[in-house]
């Protein structure tokens, strides 16, 4: 393969990868082409950007399992955020949950919560968490999963002292 050829060819994978960039972190197509085709040094903030679509690093599932969500919080890798009713946290809660109702975390999840951190959401019996997750998702909160099961499933597998109702 001649010179001319490669290099053709070399151009056009930098393109595609500056078009799947622009596709996912909704930045302008000729910026990302410029960046890619001069092959510049990505800047700092341009790099978390593309952390925060989850293009450097791995996604996490949605959902994450009692057992996984307990020795996370142990280590202190992650916040676990309750999204049940204040009556139902009163019932039964784990220790150190922050307490956000389903309705309350369009209006408190950018004032409370940090997207870059791991955020393991609960309710019940894992609907409602699945749903906030999802949510939070589209909102940026990438390493947010859904406690699967609930608080329901924790006092089975994880803490039998936790009441179930």
């Amino acid at each position: 393969m001649n010179s001319t050829v490669c290099q053709a060819h070399s151009q056009f994978l930098w393109r595609i990868l500056a078009l799947i960039c622009c596709i996912t972190v909704s930045l302008p197509f000729y910026h990302a082409v410029w960046l890619f085709s001069t092959k510049t040094v990505i800047s700092v903030p341009f790099l978390r950007v593309l952390r925060r679509q989850s293009i450097l690093v791995n996604m996490y599932d949605y959902e994450i399992t009692v057992k996984d969500a307990a020795a996370l919080l142990q280590e202190g890798k992650a916040r676990l955020v309750d999204v049940r009713e204040p009556w139902e946290f009163a019932t039964a809660n784990v220790d150190g949950s922050l307490q956000m109702p389903m309705g309350d975390v369009p209006s408190r999840a950018h004032q409370e919560l940090d997207p870059d951190d791991r955020l393991l959401i609960l309710c019940h019996h894992g609907a409602r968490s699945l749903s906030v997750t999802n949510w939070l998702r589209q909102q940026g909160f990438d390493a947010s999963q859904s406690v699967a099961g609930g608080i329901d499933a924790w006092s089975c597998e994880v803490d039998p002292s936790i009441p179930r109702y």
